[in-house]
């Protein structure tokens, strides 16, 4: 018994490192004017051109919840990031209703919904949440217009 000990806390040690590693997720690709979701961590590569989108975080959620009745709505604030090629990411904080819509990298972003609501005495896990993006038409560069510059 002591000999397959040594074994095992080798084989331990070398399946250590796997856990807890996350693997990047590759952009999944979306169409302008098209609503997408995101999971926070995801992003999204437009197709055709070198903008991408991701969904970093809810930094803030206070809408009020279902089955309870507020006074205030509430709001929900989500950090994204927009960057085109291997530029700098722009991160921004957003709030919902309230900045339905805004700009980065010269690029019309407009937030659609986070979900899921908020359910009274319920806490929302951050992996739960769910972002809807829709990437507006204009000043969009794709790659063939970048080519021929």
């Amino acid at each position: 018994m002591l000999r397959k000990a040594p074994a095992a806390l080798l084989l331990m040690a070398a399946l250590l490192p796997a856990c807890g590693t996350a693997t990047p997720q590759e952009p999944r690709l979306v169409e302008i004017d098209t609503a997408f979701q995101l999971p926070v961590g995801g992003s999204a590569q437009l197709r055709g051109s070198d903008l991408r989108v991701g969904f970093d975080a809810v930094v803030r959620d206070s809408r009020c919840p279902k089955g309870v009745q507020c006074v205030w709505a509430g709001e929900a604030v989500v950090r994204v990031w927009l960057q085109r090629a291997s530029a700098s990411r722009q991160s921004l904080e957003m709030r919902l209703p309230v900045d339905g819509e805004a700009s980065a990298q010269g690029q019309p972003l407009r937030l659609i919904r986070l979900e899921p609501l908020p359910v009274g005495g319920k806490t929302i896990a951050t992996a739960d949440y769910v972002l809807t993006l829709l990437i507006q038409a204009s000043n969009l560069s794709t790659k063939e217009d970048l080519a021929d510059k």
